[in-house]
């Protein structure tokens, strides 16, 4: 996935500020669970639990990043 472009100047001074962990964590986790990316999986594969398997390891990526960066 791409990133959106929003999240990277807010990740830059987040982690300018010192808070590596969660700006890890947000450049992980919010290409992937952006929701048009998760409906545009789920109607190609015809499987609601693809998109919900991949927004729960984003989501236990993110905690992992953000708990390594503290």
């Amino acid at each position: 996935m791409v990133a959106t472009w929003t999240e990277i100047p807010v990740a830059a001074v987040l982690a300018a500020q010192g808070l590596t962990g969660p700006a890890a964590a947000l450049l992980i986790t919010l290409p992937v669970v952006s929701l048009p990316g998760i409906l545009i999986f789920g109607v190609a594969l015809g499987n609601s639990r693809v998109p919900l398997l991949l927004g729960a390891v984003a989501f236990g990526l993110g905690v992992i990043a953000g708990w390594m960066f503290m």
